[in-house]
């Protein structure tokens, strides 16, 4: 295995090793600038990318010293202090070391490329690496966030305006991208996250660099004239054309594409910003109100919400804490996760990030469009840097 580096990933270190050199081009392309090289030696993290030829079958080396183990269903395999877990093509071992280290084995093409009905069938019609670089972020680095103590997940779009961070929470399609969207026509803005955000009991939000994710809708309603040719600059024409079919097709909330985020906001700011501290925190919601109204909301609320939703829009790897503890069940031992302990440690960190700063609902008419919406969250927005 070949040394690629340590990088911080949601304040800890992570070392990455890799087997082959594509491996480590495809690891650096996904991570993305915003995680820096680690200056100090040890790590938190250790991750092993082990590219294979083919999707395979359970590794041996996944299985090594597993003397007791469930495997149901066919998707998950667990032992004690360790899981397995197959997910687009690719297995995936988790293990906490006896000093509290997590280490996680990754086995699978890494330049895994769909077929072309495949392709066509995605919403996304994603390449190689736009399909490696949503796993290494929604399946191998976001779930570690539940082994850590002082780490917990917000359905949630987050960025930097002057030296001040915004998160912007609710369910899918309330408006969070799009005031991203609107927040990177800011000459000094700066990307955290599109969707998950990780914070931590200080009122501290960690880059995650995941590309966002732009629907139909987006363009046809976008506070940017320029998205639509930024996000088709380097796709094929065919690409384009099939987009017009999904939408037409499919609806304008199904069809959609991602985007590098250095495409939308300043290279300078992914430089230097992996993390920042909260100046604030909107929740939106479609109601049955003729006007938005915006009021501010207790921790504990805030913390109730953001832990409903979360569970709800991350239920493919929920899942994988449920069969864990069904496998845990059968061999009668204590599970690697328990949804239970995830609850209460989410929920506890999240009323503690809700604390260090002022947490607000905007409820928003029905008939409001997203750029309607994201032009009232950034009025508030504006708002509150004023007063900095």
């Amino acid at each position: 295995m070949n040394d690629v580096g340590t990088f911080y990933v949601f304040g800890l270190r992570w070392r990455v090793r890799v087997n082959s050199s594509l491996a480590g081009e495809m690891f650096r392309a996904a991570l993305g600038p915003q995680c820096p090289h680690a200056v100090s030696d040890g790590w938190d993290v250790e991750l092993d990318i082990h590219d294979t030829t083919k999707g395979v079958e359970l590794p041996d080396n996944l299985r090594e010293g597993a003397k007791e183990w469930s495997r149901n269903p066919s998707t998950h395999f667990t032992t004690v202090n360790e899981v397995v877990v197959s997910s687009n093509g690719y297995w995936v071992k988790r293990t906490i070391r006896p000093a509290g280290q997590i280490a996680i084995t990754v086995s699978g093409p890494v330049a895994l490329e769909m077929g072309i009905m495949h392709r066509h069938k995605s919403r996304e019609f994603p390449s190689a690496l736009e399909a490696f670089e949503q796993f290494l972020w929604e399946i191998i680095i976001i779930p570690t966030v539940w082994s850590l103590d002082d780490r917990a997940l917000i359905h949630a779009a987050s960025f930097v305006i002057s030296g001040n961070a915004f998160l912007v929470s609710g369910t899918g399609g309330v408006g969070k991208t799009s005031t991203l969207l609107a927040a990177s026509a800011f000459p000094e803005s700066s990307f955290l996250a599109d969707d998950i955000s990780v914070v931590d009991s200080d009122g501290t939000v960690y880059a995650n660099g995941a590309w966002p994710k732009i629907y139909a809708y987006n363009l046809i309603n976008s506070p940017r004239s320029d998205l639509e040719q930024l996000t088709f600059r380097d796709r094929s024409l065919w690409d384009q054309f099939w987009f017009k079919i999904q939408k037409a097709y499919r609806g304008p909330s199904w069809a959609r594409r991602k985007i590098k985020p250095t495409k939308l906001f300043s290279q300078e700011g992914f430089q230097n910003l992996d993390a920042a501290r909260v100046t604030a925190t909107i929740f939106l919601s479609v109601g049955t109100s003729p006007q938005p109204c915006l009021r501010q909301i207790s921790p504990a609320q805030a913390a109730t919400m953001a832990t409903s939703v979360v569970a709800a829009e991350y239920a493919q790897v929920s899942t994988t804490v449920l069969y864990e503890e069904f496998n845990a069940a059968v061999e009668q031992r204590d599970p690697f996760w328990s949804s239970d302990q995830i609850s209460r440690q989410q929920s506890s960190v999240l009323e503690s990030f809700f604390q260090k700063h002022s947490v607000y609902l905007l409820r928003i008419p029905e008939t409001y469009n997203s750029v309607q919406t994201s032009e009232r969250v950034m009025d508030f927005v504006q708002d509150q840097l004023n007063r900095s």
